[in-house]
């Protein structure tokens, strides 16, 4: 079983059980005492709230996640919609991650990972149009997903063993904008807005082409002026 699968696999359990010990994990998946307790550590990087407790009532637990304030929407907040382009063929380099839709939270904690993975490796992909623009390619099928971190090359001849390289065609795109800080419901909020978009106007989403997010110099998470561009496919 790939690493990326079965650690989504026990960050679902994870979030069902709420409460246990690393035994009773190593026992489900079977796998020894130390594999596990080093699982449960990666995950913990990944930036699931596991906490550990001793005693005989003791073991993990998972923290509940916390509230995150409403966004605010009035006449100046900034434009989500931004406009219709059409873009050509881009050849991309980089790592890819498949998972069903039911694992999509656990996904959205694991593919941060490989940005970071991407940004180390950079220097080994030749023919690098931008290394400072970065794209998130996402396929979307009937029951799982697969999300590429990529950047834009000029060409395959120095593509890294470990990676993936992929050919984006020609499209046209409804052009978004996710405006702000990085948490997921604020993100998940700019989607459904997108969605809602959709619905309320005359283009038709393609389902069968990729969709793009776009991270350039806007891409500043640490700041309020943040933004990146999210890029749909149309008919």
């Amino acid at each position: 079983m790939a690493k990326s699968k079965r650690l989504i696999e026990l960050m679902e359990l994870v979030n069902l059980k709420k409460q246990f010990t690393v035994q009773e994990m190593a026992d489900e998946f079977q796998v020894s005492y130390r594999t596990m307790w080093r699982y449960l550590q990666e995950l913990s990087e990944l930036g699931v709230p596991l906490y550990s407790e001793p005693g005989v009532k003791g073991g993990y637990f998972i923290l509940k996640e916390r509230a995150l304030p409403p966004i605010k929407v009035n006449s100046s907040s900034p434009e989500i919609f931004n406009q219709k382009v059409q873009l050509d063929e881009i050849k991309v380099v980089g790592y890819e991650f498949t998972a069903p839709y039911k694992a999509f939270r656990e996904a959205e904690v694991l593919i941060p990972r490989l940005w970071f993975r991407l940004i180390e490796h950079l220097e080994e992909i030749g023919d690098v149009v931008n290394s400072n623009r970065r794209i998130g390619v996402s396929h979307n099928r009937k029951t799982d997903f697969t999300y590429y971190v990529t950047v834009e090359v000029e060409n395959f001849t120095k593509v890294p063993n470990n990676m993936t390289q992929l050919t984006v065609p020609a499209n046209t795109y409804a052009s978004f904008y996710h405006h702000g800080v990085m948490e997921r419901d604020h993100i998940d909020r700019t989607y459904q807005f997108i969605h809602n978009w959709f619905e309320k106007n005359q283009y038709e989403r393609n389902y069968q082409s990729y969709s793009l997010e776009i991270y350039d110099e806007h891409y500043e998470p640490s700041k309020s002026s943040n933004r990146f561009e999210i890029l749909i496919p149309v008919k």
